[in-house]
């Protein structure tokens, strides 16, 4: 169970830090300078008029999801890599 729980933690952080990724990408929105074009590799540099923090909200939410599940699929392959390479190298058998 506490595998489960260790994995469960490391999705939610992964899946966090792509929200945080886009947040940081569209922050010029709210006035804020957090000028990161790496946070979010999936965010578009969009022009159009209306208000700032309705745009902030829905392109971080839309291109969050989308940064979000890059980072978790990115971060559990390398996980997963890394696993296997221990493994590999202690020895053990992959099954």
């Amino acid at each position: 169970m506490k595998l489960k729980h260790r994995a469960i933690t490391v999705t939610l952080a992964l899946l966090a830090f792509g929200y945080i990724g886009a947040g940081a990408f569209y922050s010029y929105l709210l006035r804020l300078s957090g000028d990161f074009p790496y946070a979010c590799p999936v965010c578009a540099n969009i022009d159009s008029l209306g208000p700032p923090l309705p745009k902030f909200i829905w392109r971080t939410m839309a291109f969050g999801t989308l940064n979000a599940a890059l980072f978790a699929a990115v971060g559990w392959t390398l996980i997963g890599i890394a696993l296997g390479l221990k493994r590999v190298s202690s020895g053990r058998s992959i099954r």
